[in-house]
C-alpha cells in the first residue's frame, strides 16, 4: 500500500513540475535560448558593452579614458549578437516574447546580461579588484560588531 502512495505521489509531483515548466512566461523561454545559443565570447563582448555604457555615467566618467573606437566597436559587436540572437538563433522564442509583452526582449537579454556578468566575476583578476577594499576595513570594527 505504501508504495502505492509513493507511486502516486511521485506521479503528482511530475505533473505539477510539467505544469510549472510549460508554464514559463516566454521571456523565460526566450532568456534561456539567448543563453544557451550565446557564445562564451559573445557573453564577455556583452559584459564590455555593458560595462562601457556604466562608464559613461557622469560620475565615472571622469576617472576612465575609453577611447571613442573602442565605445563604437562594443556597439557594434552588441548590434551583431543582439541580430544574430534574435534573428538567427531564436527568432521564435523572440516573436512569442515580443507578443507577451514588448519588455519581455529586454528581461530577456538581462538574464543574458547576468550570466555574463556571473562568468566575468570569476576570473581571479576580477576577484582580487573587487576584494582589494578590504584591504581599508578596520577589522577590529567587525570583529566587536559581530562579537568575535
Amino acid at each position: 500500500m505504501s508504495r502505492l502512495f509513493i507511486l502516486l505521489g511521485c506521479i503528482f509531483l511530475s505533473i505539477q513540475f510539467t505544469k510549472e515548466a510549460t508554464a514559463q512566461s516566454a521571456s523565460s523561454v526566450l532568456g534561456n535560448c539567448i543563453v544557451n545559443a550565446s557564445t562564451g565570447r559573445d557573453r564577455v563582448s556583452f559584459a564590455r558593452w555593458i560595462g562601457f555604457g556604466i562608464m559613461a555615467h557622469p560620475a565615472i566618467r571622469p576617472e576612465v579614458a575609453i577611447s571613442e573606437r573602442s565605445i563604437q566597436e562594443a556597439n557594434k559587436e552588441a548590434a551583431n549578437i543582439v541580430s544574430r540572437l534574435l534573428l538567427d538563433e531564436c527568432p521564435n522564442e523572440a516573436r512569442a516574447a515580443f507578443r507577451e509583452d514588448e519588455k519581455s526582449i529586454e528581461e530577456a537579454f538581462e538574464v543574458m546580461g547576468r550570466v555574463a556578468m556571473e562568468e566575468l566575476m570569476r576570473s581571479p583578476d576580477v576577484e582580487s579588484a573587487l576584494v582589494a577594499y578590504a584591504n581599508y576595513l578596520d577589522i577590529e570594527k567587525f570583529e566587536i560588531f559581530f562579537g568575535n
